[in-house]
């Protein structure tokens, strides 16, 4: 089973290392043409080679992605061990949030109640 999900985790790495790439490599080409590109990346291909600029650009992904689960992680914590605010939470998500026949327009989305949960 370990097996079966570390063969997965090594294709989302792969195919996240293959977009990053495919960006950095259209970048260079389009340095190479005299194309004015004012992105981050082709910043930082002007001051590092590309190998470090395919490393750090990677760990940006990366890095965003820990970043989002150990926030995700703390925020579920915390309303795991505080029911009430959970209750509250799903009370106003289950009356607020649509369902697959009944739309809402963004403006009567306001989801008060969570925005004050993620802060």
């Amino acid at each position: 089973m370990f097996e079966k999900h570390y063969k997965t985790l090594e294709a989302a790495q792969d195919y996240l290392a293959s977009v990053v790439e495919k960006y950095v490599e259209e970048t260079v080409l389009d340095l190479k043409c005299g194309k004015n590109t004012n992105s981050i990346l082709a910043k930082l291909l002007e001051i590092a080679d590309r190998k470090d600029v395919f490393t750090m650009v990677l760990d940006m992904f990366l890095a965003g992605i820990d970043t989002t689960a150990y926030t995700m992680a703390f925020c579920l914590y915390n309303l795991a061990m505080n029911q009430r605010v959970q209750d509250t939470l799903r009370t106003e998500l289950k009356d607020r949030l649509p369902t697959k026949s009944n739309r809402i327009s963004e403006s009567d989305a306001k989801l008060r109640y969570l925005q004050l949960v993620i802060k």
